[in-house]
């Protein structure tokens, strides 16, 4: 998912295309997982700090407006949020590789052991 906005919706439609995957599947995942997306910023950036120690960024003078001190606020945050970015997608990646990887051993033992017969009831059994 991109976290760019306005952007984020024709990029994974062409992305998909490219791939050859379902692009609808791609647009809806983009736009159903929007939400989260400051969700994921701010575990990022907590992984990180937390990895890297706790990084407070500087104090900003308050007469620089709300759009500078949010953009300085941001570049502050560049080392841990990336840290903790790389953390958090090789911890989703493991889980949702072993996750996957156990289901389809189950599947794979299932039909490897075949069909099973149904059970002979024993009012057929005494019948013949």
């Amino acid at each position: 998912m991109l976290p760019l906005p306005l952007v984020s919706i024709p990029i994974s439609y062409l992305l998909a295309r490219l791939l050859r995957l379902p692009a609808t599947a791609a647009v809806l995942t983009v736009i159903s997982l929007k939400w989260a997306v400051p969700l994921f910023f701010v575990a990022d950036y907590a992984v990180g700090s937390f990895l890297l120690g706790a990084v407070s960024p500087p104090l900003l003078p308050a007469d620089i407006g709300w759009f500078m001190h949010s953009l300085l606020t941001i570049k502050a945050a560049g080392t841990p949020f990336l840290v903790g970015a790389a953390v958090n997608a090789i911890a989703v990646w493991l889980f949702t590789y072993t996750c996957i990887r156990k289901l389809l051993t189950l599947e794979q033992q299932r039909l490897l052991a075949g069909p099973k017969s149904p059970p002979v009831s024993r009012a057929v059994e005494e019948g013949s």
